[in-house]
C-alpha cells in the first residue's frame, strides 16, 4: 500500500535531506525501504545494528550509493552534527532519508546546525482513505474503543459504589443486537464466508 506522503517524500529528497518522524510501529522503516526501491544503489543503516553503526561512524558506505537511509540515528551522540557533516560533504546526487521516533521532531524547535537542510514528514497510523484504497472494507480502532470502554466501565463502577447498584446506568449499556446492527455484522460475516 502506498502511503499518502510517499510522493511528497520522493520529491523532497531531490531538494534536501528528509526526516520521517512519528510514533512507534506506524511504518517509518517500512516506508523508508519502499522509498529505497526508487533508487539504483541505496543503503539502509540502522544505528541499533552494531555492524551498521560501524559503517555509520566511519562513513564507509560504497561510493556509488545514491540514497542513504539512517534509521534510529538519533541514538548516536551528537547525531545532528554528524548528519550536518555528511549532508554538507556528500555529492549532489546522493540523497539522505532519516527515520526515527517522534522525539526527533523536537529538535526543530531549537535553532541548530541542520537549519535549512531538511524537510520533515510526520507519519501517522493509516488514514481511512489509505485503508479504503487498499480494499479494506471494515476499519476498527481497538485502542480508541478500549479507552471508551474503560471510561464506560469506570462510570458503572462509580454508580455501583455510590448507589450500591447499576440500575442508574442500565440505559447506557449496549446489547449485542444493537452492536451487530450498527456494524452491519451479518453482511460482513457473509462476505468472509
Amino acid at each position: 500500500m502506498r502511503r499518502k506522503i510517499y510522493n511528497k517524500i520522493i520529491l523532497d529528497l531531490q531538494k534536501k535531506m528528509v526526516f520521517i518522524v512519528g510514533p512507534r510501529q506506524v511504518g517509518k522503516t517500512w516506508l523508508a525501504k519502499k522509498v529505497m526501491e526508487e533508487y539504483k544503489n541505496p543503503i539502509y543503516l540502522n544505528y541499533d545494528n552494531s555492524d551498521h553503526r560501524e559503517i555509520i561512524k566511519r562513513q564507509s558506505w560504497l561510493s556509488d550509493v545514491d540514497l542513504i537511509v539512517f534509521d534510529e540515528i538519533h541514538k548516536m551522540p551528537k547525531w545532528k552534527n554528524y548528519l550536518k557533516g555528511v549532508y554538507d560533504t556528500k555529492l549532489d546526487d546522493v540523497h539522505m532519508l532519516v527515520t526515527g521516533s517522534a522525539r526527533m521532531d523536537a529538535f526543530k524547535k531549537v535553532g541548530d546546525s541542520l537549519a535549512g537542510r531538511f524537510f520533515v514528514h510526520h507519519l501517522f497510523p493509516f488514514t481511512v482513505s489509505e485503508l479504503k484504497s487498499a480494499g479494506v472494507k471494515m476499519i476498527l480502532y481497538p485502542l480508541s474503543a478500549f479507552r471508551a470502554m474503560n471510561q464506560a466501565a469506570l462510570n458503572v463502577f462509580q454508580a455501583i459504589k455510590k448507589n450500591g447498584t447499576q440500575q442508574s446506568v442500565l440505559n447506557t449499556m449496549q446489547d449485542r443486537k444493537t452492536l451487530y446492527d450498527f456494524l452491519d455484522y451479518e453482511k460482513f460475516e457473509k462476505l468472509m464466508d
